[in-house]
């Protein structure tokens, strides 16, 4: 078993979830449409993308007519980037005109160029006197090892992407700058997969803390929660549970879907790989957590995530569960730290 802190976990569930890898093709119009909440709400932002069918890789441009104020936070330990020393907020130039994102490595900055032209051919940009000039931060991901590593995002297809931009919903998943994203890279990049975008479970929502902490680093998806908030007692304390967790949810709208059932039962009546990610905190019991494992593993497509709460000895139960689970399905487990109590748990369903 290995470990990351609680904070590290919630990132990269939300940067992770992963569905089926299907490469689109051409520019936009691959993936799956975004619900309500996108970038193109913004009026005269526009998003377009291009996805190279010959190895998975692409860019995506967004557009901001006549320009927009933006910010940068650039992190890790080998960024690739292009002008986003311009969005320093002491830098003389006050807006963008364009942002792309690109596969490719250091070579798809190169797409850049290509909004550039897009862009100047309509007289786009800052005026410097003797014309204007675009101004179009990029930034890029390493996905060279998937495929042809000779085939990369170029200017070409950066004004592809930029052409083909619209204001209508955004396709998302395994398109463009994400055709060639992978995840779970913590331990090397054998352990990599395809990431994408779809559904998520929680058994267990209590008041709904991990919901909105989830909720809000992965917008505009979908999330059940399910739990069937049965009182053992005459106080009502899981009545007051359900209030509060609606109305902390409320403000996510039909993103949040209710299941007010038995855990093991509720995925049950799931279709077999429809989940992405399912996190279970329901009954602790061994044998009740057995079986929302049991339930829930064949619900998770390939690439999807599996995890949990309470892998301590406080919850010997959950811990006796997961480890029995590990050794039948040979996955491994890894674990968050929350100051050293209330571990969660979580693994990776293969694919293949």
């Amino acid at each position: 078993m290995s470990e990351i802190d609680r904070r590290g976990f919630s990132l990269v569930l939300a940067a992770g979830l992963s569905g089926p890898w299907a490469p689109g093709g051409g520019a936009a119009g691959s993936g799956a449409a975004a619900t309500a909440g996108g970038l193109t709400d913004v009026p005269g932002i526009r998003v377009g993308h291009f996805t190279d069918q010959r190895r998975p890789t692409g860019c995506t441009v967004v557009l901001a007519g006549d320009g927009a104020v933006c910010g940068v936070d650039v992190r890790g330990g080998s960024p690739g980037t292009r002008e986003t020393d311009l969005l320093d907020p002491v830098s003389a130039v006050q807006v963008v005109h364009a942002i792309v994102l690109a596969g490719g490595s250091a070579f798809g900055l190169d797409a850049a160029s290509g909004v550039v032209r897009f862009l100047e051919e309509r007289g786009v940009g800052v005026p410097v006197g003797v014309g204007r000039v675009p101004i179009v931060p990029a930034a890029i991901l390493f996905d060279l090892t998937l495929g042809d590593w000779r085939i990369r995002p170029d200017a070409a297809a950066g004004y592809e992407a930029a052409r083909s931009a619209s204001g209508g919903p955004v396709a998302e998943g395994c398109v463009g700058a994400g055709a060639g994203a992978t995840v779970g890279k913590l331990f090397g990049p054998q352990s990599a997969m395809k990431s994408g975008l779809g559904t998520a479970a929680e058994l267990g929502v209590h008041r709904g803390d991990f919901a909105a902490l989830f909720l809000n680093r992965w917008p505009g998806k979908e999330y059940l929660c399910i739990d069937h908030y049965q009182d053992y007692s005459s106080l009502g304390l899981r009545e007051i549970d359900r209030k509060v967790a609606h109305v902390q949810l409320a403000r996510y709208g039909d993103r949040v879907k209710w299941i007010q059932e038995d855990s093991t039962l509720a995925l049950r009546a799931l279709p077999r790989e429809s989940l992405d990610f399912v996190y279970i905190d329901a009954e602790h019991l061994e044998w009740a957590v057995a079986e929302d494992i049991l339930a829930a593993w064949p619900r998770i497509r390939p690439g999807g995530i599996l995890a949990g709460h309470d892998f301590d000895r406080d919850f010997i139960g959950t811990v006796f569960a997961v480890r029995a689970f590990a050794e039948r399905e040979n996955v491994t487990i890894h674990l968050t730290s929350e100051g050293g109590i209330q571990w969660s748990w979580y693994c990776y369903k293969k694919k293949g």
